[in-house]
């Protein structure tokens, strides 16, 4: 199977998609209200729902035109969607709970940044806590895509019967 390429309209659609969860940023961070209630839940989703719903677009336009997606697609939609809807759970049942996730994270937020003078908005900070959500969704997102690469599970458009 030939590596994946990307037409203008894929790019288009990703930048479409990633200027979506900009906007998401931007409003979180410019409203101390929405701030105040929906931070954990902006840096933990955004970014990768962002991912997800462009993988869901590529792999329904390969079904659309192939007739069939790739099978790392299809593991890894599964499994990032998974992984998505779980930390969105983990942060709705703490936040109900008063046990807000970036209260945890506040010591190794203030390592990172170098100053324990910071504030939640300044940039390295809700760039470092994306990260910290990130990249463990995305890992068992790719995992998942491994896992039916190497089962060879795919989706295919049944094909119409001949004589009909």
């Amino acid at each position: 199977m030939k590596p994946a390429g990307f037409s203008v309209a894929r790019l288009m659609g990703a930048i479409a998609i990633a200027s979506l969860g900009c906007a998401a940023y931007r409003v979180e961070l410019a409203d101390p209200s929405v701030y105040r209630l929906y931070h954990e839940l902006v840096i933990g989703v955004v970014p990768m729902a962002c991912l997800l719903v462009f993988g869901l677009a590529v792999a329904g336009s390969d079904v659309a035109r192939r007739g069939a997606c790739r099978p790392f697609w299809l593991g890894f939609e599964l499994a990032g969607w998974v992984a998505l809807f779980a930390v969105a759970s983990f942060m709705a049942v703490n936040f109900e709970n008063g046990r807000r996730a970036i209260g945890r994270l506040y010591p190794l937020t203030s390592w990172f940044v170098g100053s324990p003078n910071m504030t939640y908005t300044d940039l390295p900070v809700v760039a470092f806590h994306s990260a910290l959500f990130f990249v463990p969704e995305f890992a068992l997102a790719s995992l998942g895509g491994w896992a039916t690469t190497s089962l060879k599970v795919t989706v295919a458009r049944q094909q119409a019967a001949v004589g009909q």
